[in-house]
């Protein structure tokens, strides 16, 4: 068992431990959402916020053991295993760092949630820059189009690419915190839709282009 793997289930043992500890003290219809200024705007009872976080790291975990076994590229996938692990821990500690702020908000701390979270998704687009300047061709894990899994050279083109968009697109998220939450947010949202988008008709684009000469 590896450091990554031995890193998600601490993860995730966390989560349920957190929510047997606070489990007395939370009230019974916690704050679940928040709008672009940071101000509350839905509840849902605590049963639910407390278990649905857990439960759902857990069921990636579970995912992170099948998906390789089940992949046509699984192969692939062994030569960068390394950094599909980090992949998944990333994922899991930004879903824990989402329960940990939605926990001490409903315990009464008082923080600006918005840049919190901005800053979260900021880390993440950069761990996604990384890992993607790192993926082979698989099924699961990158910019998966019919046009990057069909050939090896719009793979790697697509993921050059999307590396350093989304790396730019955390440097631009980072900077947006000196903005207004609306901006923020629109860089956040936006900003990744655009990204999929143009990474979307580009590698359909360098697929015609490979297959035109």
């Amino acid at each position: 068992m590896n450091k990554d793997t031995i890193m998600m289930g601490v993860l995730v043992a966390a989560s349920f431990l957190l929510a047997a500890g606070v489990w007395g003290i939370i009230p019974p219809m916690m704050a679940s959402h928040w709008n672009i200024a940071g101000e509350v705007d839905g509840f849902a009872p605590k049963a639910l916020i407390l278990l649905m976080t857990p439960v759902m790291m857990l069921a990636f975990v579970g995912l992170f053991r099948i998906l390789p076994k089940i992949d046509p590229y699984k192969e692939n996938i062994a030569e960068f295993r390394g950094v599909y692990d980090k992949v998944f821990v990333a994922i899991l500690a930004f879903l824990f760092y989402i329960y940990l702020l939605t926990i001490a908000w409903n315990l009464g701390y008082a923080f600006d949630m918005t840049k919190l979270l901005v800053l979260g998704f900021a880390a993440l687009f950069y761990i996604i820059g990384w890992a993607l300047a790192k993926t082979k061709r698989n099924w699961f894990l990158g910019v998966r189009t019919p046009w990057t899994l069909s050939s090896e050279k719009v793979w790697g083109k697509t993921h050059r690419l999307a590396a350093n968009l989304f790396i730019w697109l955390g440097t631009l998220t980072i900077a947006s915190l000196f903005y207004r939450p609306e901006v923020s947010f629109g860089i956040v949202v936006g900003g990744a839709v655009a990204v999929v988008i143009w990474l979307f008709i580009y590698s359909y684009s360098e697929f015609k282009r490979e297959h035109s000469r």
